[in-house]
C-alpha cells in the first residue's frame, strides 16, 4: 500500500472522529438539559498536548519506513489518541450537574437511570444503575452533596448509602 495514501487517509479520519465525538457528545448533553452547576476540575495541560502528538504520530509514518502492519498500528494509535483526548477535553469543560443528570469523570449519568449512590468511601462515589451496572468515580466532598441533592430532587427513589 502506498505510504502517503495511508497517512493521508489516516489524517482525513481525524476530522471525522472529531465530528462523531461532537455530535454524540452534544446530543447527550442536550438530553441532560440545562446546566445547574459546575464541578471544579483542574484542566490537565497534558490533555491539550495529546491531539498534536497524535497528529505527529501519524506524520511519523511519512518520515520512517514502517511495514504495513506497523503503519496500521501507529496510525490507529494516533486516531484513537486524538479521539480519546478530545472526549476528555469536552468532558473536562462541560462537567457539572444538569437538569436530568450529571457529567463527571469520563461518564454521563441520567438521574432516571440511577438506582443507588454509595458514598461510604472518602472522595469516591459508586453509582449503580437500574440495570445493576456500577461505576466508581472520584469526586470532591462538596460535589457529592450537590449530586445527591440534585439526584434526590429529580428521582426520590434513589438509595443513598
Amino acid at each position: 500500500m502506498d505510504k502517503q495514501l495511508f497517512v493521508i487517509s489516516s489524517l482525513a479520519l481525524l476530522p471525522v472522529a472529531a465530528l462523531f465525538l461532537a455530535v454524540t457528545f452534544f446530543r447527550t448533553k442536550k438530553k441532560l438539559g440545562e446546566k445547574r452547576g459546575a464541578f471544579r476540575k483542574k484542566a490537565s495541560p497534558l490533555a491539550f498536548l495529546i491531539p498534536p502528538a497524535s497528529i505527529a504520530l501519524i506524520l511519523l509514518c511519512l518520515i520512517r519506513d514502517f511495514q504495513t502492519t506497523g503503519m496500521l498500528a501507529i496510525c490507529g494509535c494516533g486516531i484513537l489518541g486524538f479521539y480519546l483526548s478530545g472526549r476528555e477535553i469536552l468532558i473536562m469543560i462541560f462537567s457539572g450537574i444538569y437538569e436530568e443528570g450529571f457529567i463527571i469523570g469520563s461518564d454521563f449519568f441520567f438521574f432516571e437511570n440511577i438506582s443507588r449512590i454509595d458514598c461510604s468511601q472518602e472522595n469516591l462515589m459508586t453509582v449503580e444503575s437500574k440495570t445493576k451496572e456500577q461505576k466508581t468515580i472520584h469526586v470532591q466532598k462538596n460535589d457529592v452533596v450537590e449530586i445527591i441533592t440534585a439526584a434526590k430532587k429529580k428521582n426520590p427513589s434513589i438509595e443513598i448509602s
